[in-house]
């Protein structure tokens, strides 16, 4: 009997806890490690702690879309209000802070249908010798 219950308590300890696939994997490690040596903000977070974290957040998913609690966290744990995680052109987790008091009296239903891009296109023309105008339409961090 004893010999059954040290496989069983080992099989408990980590066969019920989530997997993270390989390919998610690599996402996750390749979004850490670029964020943990290229970050301006690198230098204020305990990357040990912080990858575990991001890897208990990403048990059981099973797409890059289920990486946004995980990304957040990063985002959220550097303070960088102006995070991005990309993945095939499309925006998946972002971060930006609390609210600011110059937020206050935005309509968020017009801010970001200016900001999908519905309202104004990209743009580039000249509009003066050597003088250039470009409207970038950027991603939303409120919806």
């Amino acid at each position: 009997m004893k010999s059954l219950i040290l496989p069983a308590l080992l099989f408990l300890a980590t066969g019920c806890t989530g997997q993270i696939p390989d390919n998610i994997r690599h996402v996750l490690d390749t979004s850490i490690d670029h964020a943990a040596s290229a970050s301006m903000y690198r230098n204020s977070v305990n990357w040990d702690s912080l990858r575990t974290e991001m890897y208990d957040l990403s048990r059981d998913v099973d797409s890059v879309s289920g990486l946004v609690p995980a990304m957040n966290l990063l985002f959220e744990s550097l303070g960088d209000e102006h995070a991005r995680f990309i993945h095939n052109n499309r925006p998946v987790a972002f971060y930006s802070g609390p609210d600011k008091d110059h937020h206050s009296g935005i309509d968020w239903s017009v801010y970001n249908r200016i900001q999908s891009g519905q309202a104004y296109s990209f743009a580039a023309e000249l509009i003066a010798p050597r003088v250039g105008y470009v409207r970038l339409v950027g991603w939303t961090p409120h919806g």
